[in-house]
């Protein structure tokens, strides 16, 4: 009877060890506010990774491909229901990221027994102006984390979407330095290759 938690445990660790390998051969995607919205950008061209979901909101990917579908179109339905039922003024990222992406990828993840989703997503939601614009990524296990702001950090404009946390970490620490949300679209473009490259 006391194995079982450590066994759950083990097999999570398993679990979160084989996607890591898994998502590690992806390429990123980098996503800035700049003066007139938000710029997505990725390098490769292997398969489509940047979506449009709705009016405001896109997304950028990186994992299995079949995955990643299945989660751009629950995306997809659940936004436009939420347009159509209610407005689409209605329809925000941090609800449909928050109370249903997260939650179907973390039951996914932590359901020994089933296939969890390899994938990683990135979202990104424009605001009135470049500073109010939301990123926010998912991870494979439902964990989120935005640009918002806290006591203790400090609010950026852009998001990076990376295969590895090192290369994640890098591109953050690159951006933090160079990016402005009021640079011009050429700009941004250079600095989004630039990140890309690193």
């Amino acid at each position: 009877m006391i194995e079982e938690p450590y066994r759950w445990v083990e097999a999570i660790a398993n679990r979160r060890e084989y996607i890591e390998t898994q998502l590690a051969a992806g390429s990123p995607i980098v996503a800035l506010s700049y003066s007139d919205g938000i710029l997505f950008l990725t390098v490769g061209r292997a398969r489509q990774k940047i979506f449009e979901i709705y009016d405001r909101i896109a997304m950028g990917a990186i994992g299995h491909p079949g995955d990643i579908e299945r989660l751009r179109m629950a995306a997809i339905e659940l936004a436009s229901t939420e347009g159509f039922t209610r407005s689409a003024a209605d329809v925000s990222l941090r609800r449909l990221a928050h109370y249903s992406l997260s939650p179907v990828m973390k039951n996914a993840f932590e359901q020994i027994y089933g296939a969890p989703y390899l994938a990683r997503l990135l979202f990104a939601e424009v605001g009135p102006s470049p500073e109010e614009d939301l990123f926010l990524r998912v991870e494979f296990d439902g964990a989120i984390a935005t640009n918002g702001a806290s006591a203790s950090q400090a609010r950026h404009h852009f998001a990076v979407l990376s295969p590895t946390k090192q290369s994640a970490e890098s591109t953050e620490s690159f951006l933090g330095k160079e990016h402005s949300p009021n640079a011009s679209l050429a700009e941004s473009i250079n600095l989004a290759l630039n990140a890309c490259s690193l």
